[in-house]
């Protein structure tokens, strides 16, 4: 699943969480920002991480709503 296009980015860890959030989007259809807040761990700490989970998020055509 997402694994394969974040391998060398995140831990297998942070690679599960954003597992969870691809499922979450799929399911509602987007994602909000707060769900994401919910779900990244906070060893998501780095602005540059953060930034590829919501750039994989956005090239993978899932809506992130305010």
């Amino acid at each position: 699943m997402t694994n394969i296009n974040l391998k060398n980015t995140f831990s297998p860890q942070h690679q599960q969480k954003v597992d969870e959030l691809v499922s979450l989007a799929k399911e509602q259809g987007f994602v909000t920002y707060e769900e994401i807040n919910e779900v990244l761990p906070m060893s998501f700490d780095s602005a540059d991480q953060i930034d590829q989970v919501l750039i994989f998020l956005s090239g993978m055509d899932i809506n992130i709503l305010n």
